[in-house]
């Protein structure tokens, strides 16, 4: 796990999680399956050849991002509610370098909500970040970044690097 953290950053968790299943259920190792074979050799693989981690004591420059999503009541609209995102990039002498702010079309929403959810908030907190990573990919590469969330649940899900589908129970 130290490594993973400190070497790997997130992209181990899926070989990690698939080393660690055999203990969590319980199960025993023998014989390796070839997902877990596969999944030792490549941590293996990252410990001996990856390159460390380089982390930058002080950063000129740094950048911070501020995104925000909302999803907000209106009854003018089918769905009962409009959701929108938006980000702002900004250098570390306060220079805005880029921005984007939009208002989610309708079908979107509903793939979300499946029909059943009309309150979307967290994944609209969600979104922005991952549009800006996307967007911005060229501006922010190699650069120190600090990203402002206001949304718990969506900062501890970038942190943990997945998150938990909500489900409604179904009454029928």
């Amino acid at each position: 796990m130290f490594a993973e953290g400190q070497i790997f950053g997130r992209c181990a968790k899926l070989a990690l999680r698939c080393i660690g299943q055999p203990a969590l259920e319980r199960k025993s190792c023998h014989p390796l399956t070839d997902d877990l074979k596969f999944a030792l050799r490549w941590m293996l693989d990252c410990l001996v050849h990856g390159p460390p981690r380089e982390i930058k004591a002080v950063d000129d420059d740094a950048l911070f991002l501020f995104v925000d999503g909302a999803c907000e009541p209106c009854s003018d609209i089918a769905g009962g509610s409009v959701t929108s995102v938006g980000a702002v990039l900004v250098d570390s002498r306060g220079n805005g370098l880029f921005c984007f702010g939009t208002t989610l079309p309708e079908e979107v929403t509903r793939l979300w909500g499946g029909g059943r959810r009309t309150q979307l908030v967290f994944e609209a907190e969600i979104l922005p970040y991952r549009l800006a990573l996307e967007c911005w990919s060229d501006a922010l590469a190699g650069r120190f970044l600090l990203v402002f969330i206001d949304n718990d649940g969506a900062r501890h899900s970038w942190v943990r690097g997945t998150a938990v589908a909500f489900c409604e129970e179904d009454d029928s």
